[in-house]
C-alpha cells in the first residue's frame, strides 16, 4: 500500500476517533462493545471496504481481532443504516470531506446518497 493511502487511512481513523469521542485504539481492535466504539468500527470498516477496496478476509489487517463474518456483517449493517438514517450519511459524509476528498467527490455516484450529496454540494457551493 502507498504512504499516501496509509496517511488517509490514518486520518479517517483519527477523524473517526474525534467524531465518536473514541481512543484510536479502539477503533482498530475488537474489544470494547461500546455503542460509540462499534460505531466508529462499523464506520471504518465500511469505508475500508467500499472507499479502499479491503476485502472482508483481509480486514484483520487494519482492525485487529475481527474475522471475515463480522465484517460482512458491520458492512450490510451500515448500508442498511444509511437508507434510512441521514444524519448518517451525512457523518460519513463528513468524514470523507475532511479525510479522502478523491472517494468525496465519487459519492455523489452513489444511489444511497445521491438525494443527500446533492443538498451538500449545494451548501459548498
Amino acid at each position: 500500500m502507498l504512504d499516501k493511502e496509509k496517511e488517509i487511512i490514518n486520518k479517517v481513523v483519527e477523524q473517526l476517533s474525534i467524531m465518536y469521542k473514541v481512543d484510536i485504539e479502539e477503533i482498530k481492535k475488537i474489544g470494547s462493545r461500546k455503542e460509540n466504539v462499534i460505531e466508529a468500527r462499523r464506520m471504518f470498516n465500511y469505508y475500508l471496504f467500499t472507499e479502499k477496496d479491503i476485502r472482508h478476509y483481509k480486514m484483520f489487517m487494519y482492525i485487529k481481532g475481527i474475522n471475515h463474518a463480522t465484517s460482512i456483517y458491520h458492512v450490510k449493517k451500515i448500508k442498511d443504516l444509511f437508507t434510512v438514517d441521514k444524519e448518517l450519511q451525512i457523518k460519513y459524509i463528513e468524514l470523507l470531506y475532511l479525510c479522502d476528498t478523491d472517494n468525496f467527490y465519487k459519492l455523489h455516484k452513489n444511489k444511497i446518497f445521491s438525494d443527500t450529496m446533492s443538498k451538500v454540494f449545494k451548501i459548498i457551493k
